[in-house]
């Protein structure tokens, strides 16, 4: 692919630490989406393992790979570094062990054309693995469990520039994580819309892994 001249209309951030393996799979869903306008960033959070070369590789596969090294600082920084560099008019956010569906990116482009004065969306998922790993604790209910297509999954969030430039501008969010940005992105007037219609439901959440957060969530409860 000749190198390209013009922005993207959309970029997918993509944090990853220490998992080449799952890796591939996220990159993967990115290059077969329908939708093909995009650049994808991918941040290594100084993994110290083969996820540079993994995605090295990948980048040479595809000029619209893009891929960078941080000092280790946990996921929510890897996006916020992505964002840095991310040139395209909206934002997508995708995880190192999950993966969209091939019409992920069409269909939110297509929300967005059809709806503009929204600045920033999320939805539901397709969970794959045992049905235990699909609760998790509930952000606003301390000792309580709820599913995860309950939650606001950040792997869903799609947004424009205003929704992104609240949504990495707050250090609050390394710490608090997604529930944080769309409360923010509410508390300074932005529009937000959650879309529960199944037609937009684009994204495997894999909870099937040891490393999973929904695991290493249950392990500290005991549950």
């Amino acid at each position: 692919m000749p190198p390209r001249r013009t922005a993207p209309l959309v970029s997918v951030l993509l944090p990853t630490y220490r998992r080449p393996k799952l890796l591939p799979r996220a990159i993967r869903s990115v290059l077969a989406q329908t939708f093909q306008d995009w650049e994808l960033l991918v941040v290594d959070d100084a993994s110290g393992d083969r996820t540079w070369q993994v995605m090295r590789a990948w980048a040479k596969k595809d000029l619209r790979i893009r891929i960078i090294r941080q000092a280790h600082g946990g996921g929510f920084r890897a996006y916020a570094t992505a964002y840095r560099r991310a040139r395209g008019k909206y934002i997508a956010l995708l995880n190192d062990d999950d993966a969209y569906l091939p019409r992920h990116l069409e269909r939110r482009v297509e929300y967005f054309r059809r709806h503009p004065a929204v600045d920033f969306v999320f939805g539901l998922v397709y969970l794959v693995g045992p049905r235990s790993a699909w609760y998790v604790p509930d952000a606003l209910k301390p000792g309580k469990l709820i599913h995860l297509n309950r939650c606001h999954n950040g792997i869903t969030y799609f947004m424009n520039r205003r929704g992104a430039n609240v949504a990495f501008s707050a250090a609050r969010h390394h710490h608090v994580g997604d529930l944080s940005i769309v409360q923010d992105c509410r508390r300074v007037g932005l529009t937000v819309r959650r879309l529960t219609r199944e037609y937009h439901r684009t994204v495997v959440y894999y909870r099937n892994h040891a490393s999973s957060v929904t695991h290493r969530w249950r392990r500290q409860l005991g549950v």
